[in-house]
């Protein structure tokens, strides 16, 4: 995924979300390749210090906010590389 520092930064700056919603986030786009990310949701709570109950909200936020979407597959998701997008556009311009 390309920009993702910057993508990082759009995010943060929206307001919108808590600390642990863009640690979660962080490691979402760490971990993502062709806008696909496979994670295990143990893992990611050992690594960012969050809990599994707050990374699972942490994605409910994020499919509903159509950030992500639900591969059906347990631990895999696929970022909206529209909303990506437009929210990295919204945030070069607000610059």
């Amino acid at each position: 995924m390309s920009d993702t520092e910057e993508i990082k930064k759009a995010i943060r700056s929206l307001g919108r979300y808590t600390e642990n919603q863009c640690k979660v986030f962080d490691e979402l786009i760490n971990l993502a390749a062709d806008n696909i990310t496979y994670f295990s949701v143990v893992d990611m709570n050992k690594k960012i210090d969050v809990t599994r109950p707050t990374i699972y909200n942490a994605l409910k936020v994020f499919i509903k906010d159509n950030i992500l979407e639900d591969n059906n597959k347990i631990g895999t998701y696929k970022f909206q590389k529209d909303t990506l997008d437009l929210l990295l556009k919204l945030y070069k311009n607000k610059k």
